[in-house]
Protein backbone atom coordinates (compact mmCIF):
# COMPACT_ATOMS: atom_id res chain seq x y z
CA UNK A 1 0.00 0.00 0.00
CA UNK A 2 1.21 3.44 -0.82
CA UNK A 3 1.95 6.00 1.67
CA UNK A 4 -0.09 8.22 -0.78
CA UNK A 5 -3.38 5.56 0.16
CA UNK A 6 -2.57 5.46 3.54
CA UNK A 7 -2.33 9.46 4.08
CA UNK A 8 -5.78 9.72 2.50
CA UNK A 9 -7.38 6.82 4.51
CA UNK A 10 -5.87 8.73 7.16
CA UNK A 11 -7.65 12.03 5.79
CA UNK A 12 -10.74 10.54 5.40
CA UNK A 13 -10.92 8.97 9.16
CA UNK A 14 -9.85 12.44 10.94
CA UNK A 15 -12.75 14.51 8.40
CA UNK A 16 -15.37 11.74 9.93
CA UNK A 17 -13.98 12.07 13.52
CA UNK A 18 -14.87 16.06 13.25
CA UNK A 19 -17.82 15.25 11.56
CA UNK A 20 -19.00 12.91 14.62
CA UNK A 21 -17.42 15.21 17.19
CA UNK A 22 -19.82 18.32 15.85
CA UNK A 23 -22.62 16.48 15.72
CA UNK A 24 -22.01 15.50 19.41
CA UNK A 25 -21.49 19.18 19.97
CA UNK A 26 -17.73 18.43 21.76
CA UNK A 27 -15.25 21.42 22.33
CA UNK A 28 -11.99 22.00 21.09
CA UNK A 29 -9.07 24.63 21.51
CA UNK A 30 -9.42 27.55 19.62
CA UNK A 31 -5.55 27.29 18.32
CA UNK A 32 -3.38 24.71 17.07
CA UNK A 33 -2.84 22.24 14.40
CA UNK A 34 -5.47 19.48 14.12
CA UNK A 35 -3.12 17.23 15.24
CA UNK A 36 -2.41 19.27 18.50
CA UNK A 37 -6.04 19.71 18.79
CA UNK A 38 -7.71 16.08 19.03
CA UNK A 39 -5.35 15.08 21.79
CA UNK A 40 -7.96 16.82 23.78
CA UNK A 41 -4.68 19.28 25.11
CA UNK A 42 -6.41 22.34 25.94
CA UNK A 43 -3.90 24.71 25.05
CA UNK A 44 -2.09 22.24 22.84
CA UNK A 45 1.32 21.62 22.08
CA UNK A 46 3.67 24.63 22.35
CA UNK A 47 0.90 27.28 22.86
CA UNK A 48 1.25 29.08 25.77
CA UNK A 49 -1.56 31.42 28.15
CA UNK A 50 1.13 34.73 28.27
CA UNK A 51 -1.70 36.35 30.26
CA UNK A 52 -3.84 33.94 32.31
CA UNK A 53 -7.58 34.51 33.31
CA UNK A 54 -7.76 37.25 36.11
CA UNK A 55 -4.38 38.12 36.12
CA UNK A 56 -3.84 41.90 36.91
CA UNK A 57 -1.34 44.14 34.11
CA UNK A 58 -1.80 47.82 33.20
CA UNK A 59 -5.11 47.52 31.16
CA UNK A 60 -6.67 45.80 34.46
CA UNK A 61 -7.94 42.12 34.72
CA UNK A 62 -7.65 39.86 31.91
CA UNK A 63 -10.91 38.43 30.77
CA UNK A 64 -9.36 35.22 29.02
CA UNK A 65 -6.11 34.21 27.87
CA UNK A 66 -3.61 35.71 25.51
CA UNK A 67 -2.33 32.60 23.20
CA UNK A 68 1.34 32.77 21.83
CA UNK A 69 3.51 30.27 20.12
CA UNK A 70 6.70 31.11 20.00
CA UNK A 71 8.58 27.53 19.43
CA UNK A 72 10.70 26.69 17.16
CA UNK A 73 10.86 30.90 16.47
CA UNK A 74 9.45 34.54 17.98
CA UNK A 75 5.51 34.91 16.58
CA UNK A 76 5.32 31.15 15.31
CA UNK A 77 1.57 31.58 15.49
CA UNK A 78 1.66 34.69 13.19
CA UNK A 79 -1.43 33.80 10.18
CA UNK A 80 -1.99 30.29 12.19
CA UNK A 81 -5.31 28.91 12.48
CA UNK A 82 -8.00 30.49 14.46
CA UNK A 83 -10.85 27.85 15.07
CA UNK A 84 -14.30 27.84 16.99
CA UNK A 85 -14.78 25.83 20.07
CA UNK A 86 -17.91 24.66 19.52
CA UNK A 87 -21.14 25.08 17.18
CA UNK A 88 -22.80 28.33 16.94
CA UNK A 89 -24.17 31.08 15.33
CA UNK A 90 -21.57 34.32 13.98
CA UNK A 91 -23.10 37.39 15.79
CA UNK A 92 -19.71 39.81 14.97
CA UNK A 93 -16.98 39.54 12.49
CA UNK A 94 -15.37 42.70 11.70
CA UNK A 95 -12.22 45.11 12.78
CA UNK A 96 -13.66 46.86 15.67
CA UNK A 97 -10.98 49.39 16.20
CA UNK A 98 -7.49 50.36 14.72
CA UNK A 99 -6.52 51.88 18.06
CA UNK A 100 -7.96 49.63 20.75
CA UNK A 101 -8.82 45.59 19.39
CA UNK A 102 -8.06 45.28 15.87
CA UNK A 103 -10.87 42.51 14.57
CA UNK A 104 -12.98 40.75 16.76
CA UNK A 105 -15.29 37.43 15.77
CA UNK A 106 -18.09 36.93 18.64
CA UNK A 107 -19.86 33.62 18.55
CA UNK A 108 -22.63 32.61 20.07
CA UNK A 109 -22.89 28.84 21.25
CA UNK A 110 -26.68 28.80 22.78
CA UNK A 111 -27.25 27.38 26.24
CA UNK A 112 -24.50 25.77 27.89
CA UNK A 113 -25.22 24.53 31.21
CA UNK A 114 -28.10 26.57 31.95
CA UNK A 115 -26.13 29.87 30.95
CA UNK A 116 -25.26 31.94 27.47
CA UNK A 117 -21.95 30.68 26.14
CA UNK A 118 -20.15 33.18 24.27
CA UNK A 119 -16.85 32.98 23.03
CA UNK A 120 -14.58 36.30 21.66
CA UNK A 121 -11.55 36.10 19.55
CA UNK A 122 -9.83 38.95 19.28
CA UNK A 123 -6.58 40.61 17.32
CA UNK A 124 -7.52 38.59 14.06
CA UNK A 125 -6.75 38.90 10.52
CA UNK A 126 -8.13 37.22 7.20
CA UNK A 127 -11.83 36.72 8.96
CA UNK A 128 -13.82 33.60 7.14
CA UNK A 129 -17.14 33.98 8.51
CA UNK A 130 -20.02 36.14 8.48
CA UNK A 131 -22.28 37.46 10.80
CA UNK A 132 -25.53 34.66 11.49
CA UNK A 133 -23.23 32.10 9.46
CA UNK A 134 -23.67 28.87 11.52
CA UNK A 135 -20.09 27.40 12.38
CA UNK A 136 -19.05 23.86 13.57
CA UNK A 137 -16.81 22.46 16.57
CA UNK A 138 -13.63 22.86 14.93
CA UNK A 139 -14.26 24.92 11.94
CA UNK A 140 -11.63 27.77 11.10
CA UNK A 141 -13.03 31.49 11.32
CA UNK A 142 -9.90 33.31 10.87
CA UNK A 143 -6.09 33.56 11.22
CA UNK A 144 -4.19 34.52 14.75
CA UNK A 145 -3.29 38.43 14.07
CA UNK A 146 -1.48 41.48 15.82
CA UNK A 147 -4.57 43.48 16.36
CA UNK A 148 -4.02 46.14 13.20
CA UNK A 149 -0.19 46.35 13.98
CA UNK A 150 -1.00 47.08 17.56
CA UNK A 151 0.63 43.67 19.45
CA UNK A 152 2.88 41.12 18.83
CA UNK A 153 0.68 38.08 17.53
CA UNK A 154 -1.43 36.08 19.74
CA UNK A 155 -5.00 35.30 20.02
CA UNK A 156 -6.68 37.08 22.72
CA UNK A 157 -9.73 34.02 23.81
CA UNK A 158 -12.28 34.56 26.26
CA UNK A 159 -15.64 32.93 27.37
CA UNK A 160 -18.94 35.00 28.42
CA UNK A 161 -21.67 33.16 30.20
CA UNK A 162 -23.96 36.64 30.09
CA UNK A 163 -24.83 38.43 26.83
CA UNK A 164 -22.86 41.28 27.70
CA UNK A 165 -20.34 40.28 24.38
CA UNK A 166 -23.35 40.10 22.37
CA UNK A 167 -24.43 43.42 23.63
CA UNK A 168 -20.90 45.43 23.51
CA UNK A 169 -18.75 42.75 21.64
CA UNK A 170 -15.52 44.93 22.58
CA UNK A 171 -16.43 44.56 26.52
CA UNK A 172 -13.31 44.86 29.13
CA UNK A 173 -13.71 45.83 32.65
CA UNK A 174 -10.79 47.48 32.88
CA UNK A 175 -10.10 47.46 36.68
CA UNK A 176 -13.21 46.49 38.06
CA UNK A 177 -12.32 42.66 39.04
CA UNK A 178 -15.82 42.31 39.83
CA UNK A 179 -17.56 42.53 36.23
CA UNK A 180 -14.81 40.25 34.73
CA UNK A 181 -16.25 37.52 37.73
CA UNK A 182 -19.34 38.85 36.48
CA UNK A 183 -19.55 38.11 33.12
CA UNK A 184 -16.20 35.94 32.53
CA UNK A 185 -14.98 32.36 33.48
CA UNK A 186 -11.51 30.93 32.75
CA UNK A 187 -11.34 29.58 29.57
CA UNK A 188 -8.77 26.77 30.42
CA UNK A 189 -10.68 25.63 33.04
CA UNK A 190 -14.25 25.49 31.10
CA UNK A 191 -12.40 23.88 27.91
CA UNK A 192 -10.67 21.29 30.27
CA UNK A 193 -14.46 20.53 31.90
CA UNK A 194 -15.43 20.25 28.15
CA UNK A 195 -12.96 19.20 25.74
CA UNK A 196 -12.95 15.43 24.74
CA UNK A 197 -9.79 13.52 23.82
CA UNK A 198 -9.96 12.06 20.35
CA UNK A 199 -8.64 9.03 18.83
CA UNK A 200 -7.41 9.24 15.48
CA UNK A 201 -4.87 6.25 15.45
Amino acid sequence: MTDRILIMRHLRFIARKLAEAIKRNTYTSPIGSLEERETGQVWPGSWVDATGYDTKYSLGYHTGADLNLNSPHWNADAHSGVYSIGKGVVTYAQVYSKKVWGAIIIIDHGIVNGQPLISRYGHVENIQVEVGQKVGTGEQIASVGNGEGLFSYHLHFDISTTDILKEKPSHWPGHTRSLVHLHYVDPLEWLKAHVQKESYE
